[in-house]
Formats: structure tokens, C-alpha cells, sequence
């Protein structure tokens, strides 16, 4: 996407996505430990597609560089996330299937996900309508996550 917007350094995007995943270990270090691993999670899932649902309107370099950054943050805060929330509603003796289980569970959309979305590219000629799907499934669940206790 970057290089259709006419940046070249991609480089550059990957470093402020670095940042981000680093930025994101700290602070949700920090997060998890002094609030509701769960509240937490939802947020930063619904952030994540709140994100990826709003790509289409980062156009310039800059843009791309702070969605880079932000991107990366909320993605690597669900993998910080989940298996805190894991341990702590499966508990430690079953956290190995529990989380093999979750993995096996997300393994369809990560295999049909990179698929549909070129799918959508070549059939509109951009990755707006892909990312607008991809966000709205993710705020969603989240919205329907709320009341699970």
C-alpha cells in the first residue's frame, strides 16, 4: 500500500513499526498489571480495528508512518494480551491446550484472511474496502466480548 501511495522507503515504515511493538511492551507491562486484563484486551482489540477499519484515510508519508506506529502498537498488544487473559481464566495446568486451542481456532482466518483481502484488491484496485472488513469484524466482536464474564 505504501509504495501505490508513492513512498519508496519502505524501510522507514518498518522502523516505526519496530517502535511501536517496542513502545507496546512496555506499556502494556504496565497495563496488565495494575488493571482488568480483560477490559484491556477488549480495548486494545477494539482499537486494533478501529485502526485497520480507518487505513484508507492515511495518505501521505507522515500519515503512514504515525499508522505504522499505531498499527503496530494494538497489534502487538494482543499478543502481549492474550496469554495473560489465558492463564488467568484457563489457569496454568491447562494453559498449553487452552492456548492451542485459541491458536487453532484464529488458524482459518489467518489462512483465508491473506486470500480474500487480494481477492478484494484485484477486483476494486485498492486495500480500502479489505481493511474497512477487517476493522469492523474486530470492533464488533469486541463490542460483543463486553458482557462475557
Amino acid at each position: 500500500r505504501a509504495s501505490s501511495q508513492g513512498i519508496t522507503q519502505a524501510s522507514n515504515l518498518i522502523f516505526y513499526k519496530a517502535s511501536g511493538m517496542i513502545v507496546c511492551s512496555m506499556v502494556m507491562g504496565i497495563l496488565v498489571d495494575y488493571s482488568g486484563t480483560k477490559y484491556a484486551y477488549i480495548l486494545v482489540v477494539m482499537m486494533a480495528g478501529i485502526v485497520s477499519a480507518l487505513s484508507f484515510l492515511f495518505r501521505t508519508a507522515l500519515s503512514m508512518a504515525i499508522f505504522a506506529f499505531v498499527d503496530a502498537f494494538f497489534t502487538n498488544a494482543i499478543l502481549q494480551v492474550a496469554p495473560v487473559l489465558t492463564a488467568k481464566y484457563c489457569g496454568v495446568d491447562n494453559f498449553a491446550e487452552a492456548y492451542g486451542m485459541m491458536f487453532t481456532i484464529m488458524t482459518p482466518g489467518i489462512l483465508t484472511g491473506p486470500s480474500a483481502v487480494g481477492w478484494i484488491f484485484e477486483s476494486r484496485g485498492n486495500y480500502d474496502i479489505a481493511m474497512l472488513i477487517s476493522g469492523s469484524i474486530a470492533f464488533f466482536k469486541c463490542t460483543s466480548n463486553i458482557s462475557i464474564e
